[in-house]
């Protein structure tokens, strides 16, 4: 009995668990482009982990043969200012941190915005099951206000938190 299944009289209970970690994004652009064009083509976590290897032999992620590269995200907008992206990934603890970068052309002009996505529990990291939020309000030629939480969802986290600098 252990690692989430537990043997009941004849009865063998297995508890599951989402094993990957979710990033969910809500952006908005600032006034700042009120009566501009604005349209976001893309947004991409950056340096994220893609790759990882899972124990049977201990039923628990393995911190080793991690790899990481890009994602694009899957994107939803709610206007031609507001939107949300989300994309499930890999959990592990980074040594580098991902960032977020939204591509978007604003009156006929190609930007590219980014932030870091920073753990604020560096010894967790990213962590398996677990729905992260995060708001980014992109005012002028920068992203201000990120702020990412564990959210309801997969998981609530208890007392755990994650934030973006």
């Amino acid at each position: 009995s252990n690692g989430g299944i537990t043997i009941d009289g004849t009865n063998i209970k297995i508890n599951f668990q989402h094993l990957l970690s979710k990033l969910d994004v809500e952006y908005s652009f600032a006034s700042e482009v009120e009566g501009e064009s604005v349209v976001v083509n893309s947004i991409t976590l950056q340096n994220i982990c893609t790759t990882g290897k899972y124990s049977y032999a201990n039923m628990a992620l393995a911190s080793t043969g991690l790899s990481n590269g890009n994602i694009v995200m899957f994107h939803s907008a709610t206007t031609n200012r507001t939107g949300k992206a989300e994309a499930i990934f890999y959990p592990y603890k980074s040594t580098i941190n991902p960032t977020l970068v939204i591509n978007a052309t604003i009156d006929g002009e190609n930007c590219n915005f980014s932030c870091p996505v920073v753990p604020k529990d560096a010894s967790n990291g990213f962590i398996s099951g677990k729905r992260y939020t995060m708001n980014v309000s992109i005012v002028g030629t920068s992203v201000s206000g990120t702020e990412a939480t564990i959210a309801n969802g997969w998981d609530d986290g208890g007392a755990k938190d994650f934030v973006t600098e």
